[in-house]
């Protein structure tokens, strides 16, 4: 099998391997002018012609045996549509055709005279001729005048814009030579009746369609350009521009001899190979269709064989046949003419867009059209039909019933043309309904494969399953180094971030096929490769603006080429692969940075345990010793007999409050090793909080000559809290307080309403805390007392936490310390708005990703 052409767009567009490809269309750039010039000048002759001898009225065709009234403009004139004009001056039609090339015949008449055949029946008059204005040239020459320019602008467009390796000069040629032909058929449509303009219209006429059907042979075998015929026959090119007129000149002397009937039969066989060129071109075309493997160059030959039917269809079956065969066409030139624009243009699309036309989806769209219409005109005349046969004698409003007629049309057409098209889709060109589902269940798959594993196996595994095509791969670049998935397979030993496969996409090609030749050797080294690996399609994996990676496409299991519209959906679900893949390094990133955290922060963890349990050794050891040591010295003491009463007595007691000591540390240190959750409790704050200020005044902790005030606002909502834990803190704090204070001094609690919490403010007027210390307040074990385990506002901020609240320690500018404690009156639900707010910033968390 051969590999054919490249690439949607740019691959191998602006290279070349031979300077004859590069230099051709350099060359016929320098004859440009002199080319457009050519049916210019023609033109300009001719219509210089109408306005000097004027307008009969009518327009004529011509035939071999004269030239053919084709359409009354006018009615200055007897003559009817229909009627043949066989003689001028009463010089034949044979010889007028050939005048400029045959001696003038001796005592020839300028009468102005006509001869008619209509029927059987011959009569001779003197053609009134109106004169040629401006309005009456523009209503005959319009549609030439746009045809001839419309004509130029297509090949100057195909040689300026399409590709050096397209056969753009040829196609330029063959454009102005069909102009000149367009031109030439001027004096025709004008109705000039002079001998000399009729011949000099003749003559052109012939060369230049011989010219024009010669050159379309000869691009027609350099298109497309991976079936050029040309370039291993170099006699070819000679053989069909000389062809056409040889069998014609021949055919012609032959039949009639170099006498006046043979430009008569002349204008019969010139025509003679035409339809075997068009046939030949649409047999040409449809052989390439059959061998031609790259989808770009077959999209060319579909899109110029559906050209061909639109434009030569009308031509060889409603024009040239019936002159052949019965000397009079069945529609006017002009119709042919405006036909005729399809090819060109079609072969127009095909030069600039080579890379991927949409053919399939054009031509199914055109032939939906063409339906649409006849489905139309027959439904409107059916409806004309009935309601003359309907309605017959009554007053019909014609108006109203087409304005009915036209309504319906806009509601009907549009969903029975995408109807159409959708069938002449589906089973002639195998398009996939179910596209737009693939793509958005695709989709939601990428989004939510994370794992790098799991989306290769995605990629590789189900994704030629969905798409229907062989297989697919997927290419890693990274730096200097590349990873192929799946990992059995080997492609290439070059390093794929220096290939040229890369470099084409970096210069922001969106595909390549793999099964086109490039100009670059090494390019098509690369493509023969992935190629031979069984892969068609190549898309990039773009990672913001880095190449991060290239999606491998075997060919589509039905067979088929990938179209234009395959191709937006690839390229589409290439995007998303490649913002897939790196949300998926990203969380393979994030999964491999937690777990060295985690791991980090148990070292982290367990180290502040050891340092804890260091600490908290150490506490314990000085707390500890210290009464065993007393017990031990006061039981040694009770060891020895002859002791008074009275002295055993209060060693016993010595050892009793030793051993209280000891329990109440252990109790402290089960106390925060085994924390209760709070039970939350309605509490009246004005009568508990006033209570606990009132115990605290009569226990004996307290030291009478520091003053406790003690303030709360009234109308305080309930607080739900557990008041056993809460009267723990409050209570810790009196008792901080009042061994911070001197001998006298006054502690301040006040209890307000913050917004939705509680407001707990106690202060002293004591020293406060040293600036050293006032980070490490709640730590644990931290202590300045002599006796003292550090535990207790450490416990104090547990509880708080387990309310939801948040407590502050801080020096007063006047002095003293004061502490802020926040409590929320409902912390259940406060928890629930909070764990509601997470919820939904996990949503849109979700949402994003």
């Amino acid at each position: 099998m051969n590999r054919g052409d490249l690439s949607i767009s740019a691959v191998g567009k602006g290279n070349s391997s031979t300077g004859s490809t590069i230099e051709g269309p350099a060359v016929w750039k320098k004859f440009l002018f002199p080319l457009v010039l050519v049916p210019l000048l023609i033109t300009c002759i001719f219509s210089v012609a109408a306005f000097k001898f004027g307008t009969p009225g009518f327009r004529v065709d011509k035939t071999q045996q004269g030239l053919h009234v084709s359409e009354i403009v006018l009615q200055p004139n007897p003559i009817q549509g229909g009627d043949l004009i066989t003689a001028f001056n009463d010089i034949p039609y044979s010889r007028v055709l050939g005048l400029l090339l045959l001696e003038s015949p001796p005592g020839q008449s300028q009468s102005g005279t006509i001869t008619v055949l209509r029927g059987n029946r011959t009569f001779t008059f003197m053609p009134a001729i109106s004169p040629m204005s401006w309005p009456t040239y523009l209503t005959i020459a319009w549609p030439h005048l746009l045809l001839i320019l419309l004509f130029l602008s297509l090949g100057s467009i195909a040689l300026f814009q399409a590709s050096s390796q397209q056969p753009s000069a040829i196609f330029f040629f063959m454009l102005c030579s069909f102009a000149t032909t367009i031109a030439s058929t001027l004096p025709s449509h004008f109705g000039i009746l002079q001998p000399r303009i009729i011949s000099l219209s003749f003559l052109i006429l012939c060369i230049s369609n011989w010219l024009a059907f010669g050159a379309m042979a000869h691009f027609i075998c350099r298109f497309p350009k991976e079936r050029d015929l040309c370039t291993t026959r170099p006699w070819l090119p000679p053989m069909l521009y000389c062809l056409p007129p040889c069998i014609a000149l021949g055919s012609a002397f032959f039949s009639y001899g170099f006498t006046d009937t043979f430009f008569s039969g002349l204008q019969r066989f010139r025509n003679l190979l035409v339809p075997v060129i068009i046939s030949g071109s649409f047999i040409k075309h449809s052989i390439d269709l059959r061998h031609i493997c790259s989808p770009s160059a077959k999209s060319q030959v579909k899109l110029s064989l559906a050209a061909y039917w639109l434009t030569f269809a009308p031509y060889l079956i409603l024009y040239l046949m019936p002159n052949l065969l019965f000397d009079r066409p069945l529609i006017s030139f002009r119709l042919v003419l405006l036909a005729a624009t399809i090819l060109p243009a079609a072969y127009l699309i095909a030069l600039l867009r080579y890379r991927l036309l949409g053919v399939d989806r054009l031509i199914s769209r055109t032939i939906a059209y063409f339906i649409v219409i006849f489905l139309l005109a027959l439904s409107y005349s059916a409806l004309l039909t009935i309601l003359k046969r309907r309605f017959f004698g009554r007053a019909i409003v014609s108006e109203e019933i087409f304005l009915l007629f036209i309504v319906t049309v806009a509601l009907v057409i549009n969903p029975l043309l995408n109807r159409i098209q959708q069938i002449i889709d589906r089973y002639f060109f195998r398009y996939r309904p179910n596209d737009q589902t693939l793509l958005f269940n695709f989709s939601q798959k990428l989004a939510s494969t994370l794992k790098k594993s799991e989306l290769i196996s995605l990629i590789t595994n189900e994704f030629p399953q969905q798409i229907q095509v062989t297989g697919s791969a997927l290419l890693l670049l990274e730096a200097r180094y590349s990873r192929l998935y799946p990992e059995h397979l080997r492609i290439g030993s070059a390093p794929w971030p220096d290939s040229r496969l890369v470099h084409q996409f970096t210069q922001g090609e969106q595909v390549v096929f793999c099964h086109e030749e490039q100009d670059d050797p090494q390019l098509n080294l690369e493509l023969s490769q992935l190629y031979t690996a069984g892969f068609s399609l190549a898309l990039p994996l773009w990672g913001s603006t880095i190449l991060s990676g290239i999606l491998l496409l075997g060919p589509r299991k039905d067979g088929g080429i990938f179209r234009e519209h395959d191709i937006r959906l690839l390229a589409t679900l290439a995007n998303q692969t490649a913002v897939a893949l790196k949300n998926s390094l990203h969380y393979t990133s994030l999964a491999e940075s937690k777990e060295q955290l985690e791991a980090l922060f148990s070292k982290v963890v367990q180290s502040e345990k050891m340092a804890v349990i260091g600490e908290m050794s150490a506490t314990l050891a000085h707390e500890i010793r210290n009464p065993l040591g007393i017990i031990r010295s006061s039981a040694q003491y009770l060891a020895e007999d002859n002791r008074p009463q009275k002295i055993n007595q209060e060693m016993l007691h010595y050892i009793i409050d030793e051993v209280d000591g000891l329990n109440t540390v252990i109790t402290n240190i089960l106390g925060l090793a085994k924390f209760k959750n709070p039970s939350f409790n309605p509490i009246d704050l004005q009568q508990d909080i006033t209570t606990l200020c009132s115990r605290w005044r009569n226990s004996n902790d307290h030291n009478p000559n520091i003053r406790i005030q003690c303030s709360v606002a009234e109308r305080l909502p309930l607080l739900y809290a557990d008041f056993q834990q809460l009267q723990q803190v409050l209570l810790n704090l009196f008792r901080n307080s009042e061994e911070a204070l001197p001998e006298t001094g006054v502690i301040t609690l006040s209890v307000e309403k913050e917004n939705e919490y509680a407001l707990f403010h106690l202060q002293d007027n004591g020293p406060g805390i040293a600036e050293e210390y006032r980070e490490k307040v709640f730590k644990k074990f931290f202590t300045t007392k002599q006796d003292g385990l550090g535990l207790g506002l450490s416990v104090c901020e547990q509880i708080i936490s387990a309310h939801h609240g948040t407590i502050t320690i801080r020096n007063r500018p006047q002095g003293g310390a004061e502490v802020l404690i926040h409590l929320p009156f409902q912390p259940l639900a406060t928890t629930d708005r909070n764990q509601k707010k997470q919820g939904k910033a996990d949503e849109r968390k979700n949402t994003y990703t």
